[in-house]
């Protein structure tokens, strides 16, 4: 179980330091809320399914009630961090069509 928090929290903390670098790359950008809330969404969904993966060796390896829920738990909120991305492309992309000025005609 320690080995399993060690690899849980090591990839938190890789996910956390990309995601820190990450924000100083799109800090000067004109939608810096969208960009900072998609990479945060896509680290966390990431970091979710790594912790998934994991959960899911340890599951098989030994059958506990607390790897059970936590698999599960992971299985749902990976799920919905992924199927929230879409619809924060397609949100942004209406927004900047209806934001941009119409083209001059000279």
């Amino acid at each position: 179980m320690s080995l399993f928090l060690f690899f849980y929290f090591l990839c938190v903390r890789f996910q956390a330091l990309s995601l820190f670098s990450h924000t100083f790359v799109i800090f000067f950008s004109r939608h810096f809320v969208f960009y900072f809330l998609l990479s945060l969404i896509r680290h966390v969904s990431l970091s979710l399914f790594l912790f998934l993966t994991l959960s899911l060796l340890l599951y098989s390896l030994s059958c506990t009630f607390l790897l059970s829920v936590s698999l599960s738990l992971s299985i749902y909120l990976s799920f919905i961090c992924l199927a929230l991305t879409p619809f924060l492309f397609l949100s942004h992309s209406r927004s900047l069509s209806f934001s941009l000025p119409p083209p001059a005609i000279y």
